[in-house]
């Protein structure tokens, strides 16, 4: 799971590093190009339509970038949902072999050949396979995927749009960097990143430790380079970010817990039949040890 979380990461940070260099500016000054043409003048359009709602007035495309990003955020939260529902199915499953794969996993560290390491990493793979583990799935990334796109539209508006810039929300300019923006994103990642632990054992808090300040991180640094209206989509999205994993950790995960537990119970897990892999090694080593022996008596006797 850990290795996924990275995954979405280092994906989101190419696509923006690749992506923010591809919106120019004509001579007046407006954005120009493909990139603005595909993803930045709809958005802005939409911000636009919003902001007219709200009255054309200081604050208003503000507000649509606010209505933008609760309309985005309601589109994907059900495969946010799914995606966290899955998670959670393989971390309850493999919470109930973590015995046996640590016990396997020991034995790799005092293998002293190929063959026993190979052995035993097929007995891993045929363990995780009868409990029903599968760590590669498409849907996982299908969120991030759904994102992007409009990220990216939302973030060349904010940083291009003139009427954007403009702006001012809650006395902070649009136009410009804004710590409380910043702070605020981060803050309910971070916040996000703590709900989304309840219920796990100290052993996956540890292997999420590093994961949890970073997306926090991501956000305070890409908050500080960019116009506030970027941050101002991080917070909001944030926030729903804190709503959907305490929905995840204090409704859901305890549900698939029962539910895992009851499956586990009517169905068992059979775990493969183990081999006695130290002990062919052992023998083959005795053999060839042997049969080298007898070849440096023959030797001698040869000589005499």
């Amino acid at each position: 799971m850990k290795e996924k979380k990275w995954i979405r990461i280092l994906v989101t940070l190419t696509l923006v590093l690749i992506l923010s260099g591809c919106v120019g500016r004509d001579t007046s000054g407006a954005p120009t190009g493909f990139i603005w043409d595909v993803l930045g003048r709809p958005m802005e359009q939409l911000i636009f339509w919003f902001a007219g709602i709200f009255g054309n007035t200081v604050g208003s495309y503000g507000l649509g970038i606010i209505a933008v990003t609760i309309l985005v955020r309601i589109a994907i939260t059900p495969l946010n949902i799914n995606m966290m529902k899955t998670n959670t199915i393989q971390q309850e499953r493999m919470a109930y072999i973590r015995p046996q794969m640590q016990a396997i996993t020991e034995e790799m560290r005092q293998a002293k050949t190929f063959e026993e390491q190979a052995r035993l990493r097929q007995e891993q793979a045929a363990l995780q396979k009868a409990a029903g583990i599968q760590f590669v799935s498409a849907s996982g990334c299908l969120p991030l995927f759904i994102q992007m796109p409009i990220f990216s539209a939302l973030y060349f508006a904010t940083i291009s749009s003139t009427e954007i810039l403009n702006d001012t929300f809650l006395g902070v300019s649009l136009a410009t960097p804004s710590w409380l923006f910043c702070i605020l994103s981060s803050a309910f990642y971070l916040i996000q990143g703590y709900i989304s632990q309840i219920g796990m054992t100290e052993e996956q808090k540890q292997m999420n430790k590093a994961v949890l300040f970073t997306t926090p991180l991501i956000n305070l640094i890409f908050g500080l380079s960019l116009p506030a209206g970027a941050a101002l989509y991080w917070t909001v999205s944030g926030i729903f970010s804190c709503l959907t994993s305490l929905y995840i950790s204090l409704v859901l995960k305890p549900k698939i817990k029962e539910d895992i537990k009851k499956d586990m119970e009517e169905n068992p897990i059979h775990l493969p039949k183990r081999k006695d892999v130290t002990t062919s090694v052992h023998t083959k080593q005795v053999t060839t040890a042997s049969i080298q022996k007898v070849r440096r008596n023959a030797g001698k006797q040869q000589k005499r």
